[in-house]
C-alpha cells in the first residue's frame, strides 16, 4: 500500500519534530566548545567562529523548515476541513504554494551551510591540504548545479 502524500508528510513532520528535540540538545550542548573555558564568547579562536557562525546558521535554517512544515500540516490538515475529496493530498501535491517554495529553500541552503561546514572540517583536520577538500567541493557544486537547471526547466 502505497502513502499518500498527506501521509508522507505527517510522518515526516513527526520525525522530524523528534530529530529536532534531539538536535536541539546537540546544539545547545556543544556551544561550549565553540568558547573558551570561561565560556567568553568573545575571546574564540579563529577556526571557532567559523564553527560557531555555521553552527548558528544551521540551526536558523532547521528550526525554520521545522516551523514552515508546521504551518503546512497546520493548514492542510486543519483548514482543510470539511473540504470535499482528501483536501490534505490534494494541498500537499499543488508544487506551486509559496510555503513549499519556502520549504525547499530553506533545505537547499541547510543542506549547502552543512556540506560547507563539513567540507571546512576536513580541511582543518588533514592540516588545510587542499587537495583533500577538491572531491567533496566538487560534488557540492554539482549538486547546486543540479538544482539550478531543474528549477529552471520547471
Amino acid at each position: 500500500m502505497a502513502l499518500s502524500f498527506a501521509q508522507a508528510e505527517l510522518i515526516g513532520l513527526i520525525l522530524h519534530s523528534c530529530l529536532f528535540g534531539l538536535y536541539l540538545f546537540l546544539f545547545f550542548s556543544s556551544l561550549p566548545f565553540n568558547m573558551d573555558a570561561e565560556f567568553n564568547i568573545k575571546v574564540l579562536k579563529g577556526f571557532n567562529r567559523v564553527l560557531l557562525a555555521s553552527n548558528a546558521l544551521l540551526f536558523v535554517l532547521i528550526a525554520a523548515h521545522w516551523v514552515v512544515q508546521i504551518i503546512r500540516s497546520q493548514r492542510a490538515f486543519i483548514d482543510t476541513v470539511g473540504d470535499v475529496g482528501d483536501a490534505a493530498s490534494a494541498y500537499y501535491a499543488f508544487p506551486a504554494d509559496y510555503m513549499n517554495l519556502i520549504k525547499e529553500v530553506l533545505y537547499l541552503f541547510q543542506s549547502l551551510t552543512g556540506d560547507c561546514t563539513m567540507i571546512y572540517r576536513v580541511w582543518i583536520v588533514y592540516d588545510k591540504r587542499h587537495y583533500v577538500i577538491v572531491v567533496p567541493a566538487l560534488l557540492m557544486v554539482a549538486f547546486c548545479g543540479k538544482f539550478f537547471v531543474l528549477s529552471l526547466l520547471q
